[in-house]
């Protein structure tokens, strides 16, 4: 009963490790794309502030990331060997910028992301 008990554990201890190995190393492989996804809101943010755009609340748009880059404020949207595309969709809610960035690469795809 005592061994039985011992191999219970052990495979319990055993799988939630392995768990917790392949979480870590998924988290790690898109951790780039988060990266870019932030780098491409702050962009926005400076497009905005550039163009001297003002929204009214409730209007929206969508910053392709070609403008981004033809203006000087995204460097590309290579992540390592992955070259991607995507846009940055900006509502004015109230008095905040809600400010998305969306991706799609051949390894990743942002949550909610929507061909143009």
């Amino acid at each position: 009963m005592k061994k039985m008990m011992l191999a219970w554990m052990f495979l319990v201890v055993l799988l939630v490790g392995g768990l917790l190995f392949i979480g870590v190393r998924f988290k790690d492989s898109i951790r780039e794309y988060e990266i870019l996804e932030i780098d491409m809101n702050e962009s926005a943010n400076a497009f905005l502030k550039l163009r001297e755009i003002n929204l009214n609340p409730g209007e929206s748009m969508k910053i392709s990331a070609n403008e981004l880059i033809e203006s000087g404020l995204l460097k590309s949207m290579e992540v390592g060997s992955d070259t991607c595309e995507g846009y940055v969709f900006v509502k004015k809610q109230g008095k905040n910028m809600n400010i998305e960035s969306k991706i799609k690469c051949s390894q990743y795809t942002s949550l909610e992301y929507e061909e143009e």
